[in-house]
This record gives C-alpha cells, structure tokens and sequence, in this order.
C-alpha cells in the first residue's frame, strides 16, 4: 500500500465518476462511474463495481478523506421528481458506502467548491469551466471518458477537482488526518 494519504473525490451521478488524488496532486486513479447497461438508456448502478472500485483504493492507497458533490433537488420544471429521485440515490449510494467503508466523507454544495475551484474562471457554465481548470491543473492529461469520446467528460474533471477541493481542505490546511 502507498503510505502518502490520498483524497477521493466523487461526482455522483449516471454521468459522474470516481477519482483518487495524491498529497503532491497526482492523479491515481480516474474512472466513470460503473453503470449496468438497461434497455432504452435505463441504465442502473453496479453497485458491487462501485464497492470494489472502493475497496481498489483502500488496498492500494492511504485514502484520508472523500468528497462527494451535495445533489441538489431540482424544481419540478427542470426535471421533474424522478430526475431528483435520481440524484438523491446517487448521493445516498455513495456516501453510505463511503460511510460504511470508514472513510471520512465531507459534502461540499455545487457553489461551494466550484467558487474555490473556479475562482480565476471568467465563464458561468460549470462543465466547460471544469474542463478549462482541470486541463490547466494537469496539462496533457486526456479527460476524455474512453477512446472513442470526441469530448471531454466533465464527470471526470469533476471528480478529480472535488478530489482537489478535499485535498486543500484536509492535507493542505492540515483538517485531515
């Protein structure tokens, strides 16, 4: 197992994804979020892919503390209950995983950790502006979701940016362990 203490950092969702950040910001891991394809795009959560992608990280990396993206109900106009049962789902899966894995999980909201992660961005679309900072933070690094994407994923630029917004929080100001 590497001794460096890493952050986890989780974009929840169908679209999301799954990253693992060092102390000196190395990406370790950086995956989407394991999905069981359905009929008509019902896709559904493999939950035991997550599990292990967890249990991946635990074994081979000190994993301090994960970040999981608070979802936030939308009005009934933009998406209707069944998208917010969506949303929540997503949350409750992996924050109970987490929790139950014994790994410390924070929630940041949207606005708080994209102001602190897009704070010198002049841009009021979240998923550009994710993938404008991320490649700036790891340049030359691909962010797209497999070989035949043709743009990048902001699950992935997610993911990795909560990771870094934990990684200031608990190894930079000195909250982790």
């Amino acid at each position: 197992m590497n001794t460096q203490r890493h952050v986890i950092g989780v974009d929840p969702g169908k679209d999301g994804g799954f990253a693992v950040l060092s102390g000196d910001m190395e990406i370790a891991v950086l995956l989407k979020t394991p999905l069981i394809k359905g009929r008509k795009s019902r896709s559904e959560y493999d939950v035991q892919a997550i599990v292990e992608m967890v249990n991946m990280a635990l074994r081979e990396f000190r994993c301090v503390l994960a970040v999981v993206e608070k979802c936030q109900p939308l009005p009934s106009s933009m998406g209707g209950v069944s998208a917010n049962f969506g949303r929540g789902l997503s949350f409750g899966l992996w924050t109970g995983i987490l929790t139950a894995l014994k790994i410390p999980v924070i929630c940041p909201s949207p606005r708080t950790w994209q102001a602190e992660m897009f704070r010198d961005v002049n841009s009021d679309d979240t998923k550009q502006a994710s993938v404008l900072v991320a490649s700036r933070m790891w340049p030359g690094r691909s962010w797209l979701s497999s070989d035949r994407g043709k743009k990048p994923d902001h699950g992935l630029t997610d993911a990795v940016l909560l990771a870094e917004y934990g990684r200031r929080k608990a190894l930079v100001q000195g909250t982790g362990d």
